[in-house]
């Protein structure tokens, strides 16, 4: 679970440790770089929070990943296939939450009512078609050859 790098919100990460708290899943949390961490209290038994973690290599065993579905954190757990409950906490992170539900590869929650946030879970590890549209989306990201794209417009920018 993460809320992104920089504007991360310790009281949200403790609130939804405390929803997953009664679920048998082992939950990491990125703090952020931000947070402290005495803000975020007394840890569940299931749970260990780290100041920073590199995203790749969690998302690399993941099951699920929690998410304030940043641009991102949304590549990354798609280059991964893991699917995501996105809970958007401002920005642009609404827009990509949405992509993703509209992909299958995850669930979008208005709030982090602590019910939610389990039932959310609970769905998204239950359904495997999250798991596989993840999957699958995450094999187009990685087939596209971003570098060359890039090259090409740049290229075609400069011919104009």
């Amino acid at each position: 679970m993460a809320f992104g790098t920089v504007h991360s919100d310790p009281r949200a990460i403790a609130g939804v440790l405390t929803a997953l708290a009664g679920l048998p899943v082992r939950v990491v949390a990125s703090l952020g770089r931000q947070g402290r961490m005495e803000e975020v209290g007394a840890l569940p038994a299931n749970a260990t929070v780290f100041e920073y973690v590199d995203p790749w290599h969690v998302l690399a065993s993941a099951s699920l990943h929690v998410t304030h579905a940043g641009a991102g954190s949304v590549q990354e757990s798609l280059v991964a296939g893991v699917p995501m409950v996105c809970v958007p906490r401002g920005s642009d992170q609404g827009s990509w939450a949405q992509r993703v539900a509209a992909t299958g590869a995850g669930v979008v929650l208005a709030d982090l009512e602590p019910a939610g946030v389990a039932d959310a879970v609970r769905r998204v590890l239950a359904d495997r078609g999250f798991a596989e549209r993840a999957r699958a989306v995450g094999d187009a990201l990685r087939a596209v050859d971003g570098p060359a794209i890039v090259r090409a417009t740049v290229d075609e920018l400069l011919r104009d």
